[in-house]
């Protein structure tokens, strides 16, 4: 990770949290040098980041849910907001 002192601030913006997360961990990384701590931590951060469909529309974040995820048919109870 980054300085070990970096920690994420809490803000009414999610866009900046996750920019703040991916700083802390190093944008000069790609995503093979990534360690599993690092990953685990990235998830488990960006899991308790809220906020995003103030950002986005829940129309938009339902398209990339897809898109991303990798699927075809999906029910609304697989979206998880």
């Amino acid at each position: 990770m980054a300085d070990q002192g970096d920690s994420l601030s809490r803000t009414n913006n999610p866009l900046k949290e996750i920019g703040e997360l991916f700083g802390n961990i190093g944008w000069d990384k790609s995503l093979s040098e990534l360690k599993k701590e690092e990953v685990l931590a990235m998830a488990v951060i960006l899991k308790e980041i809220e906020g995003l469909e103030d950002v986005c529309t829940e129309e938009r974040l339902t398209e990339l849910f897809i898109k991303y995820r990798g699927l075809v048919k999906i029910e609304a109870e697989d979206i998880p907001f």
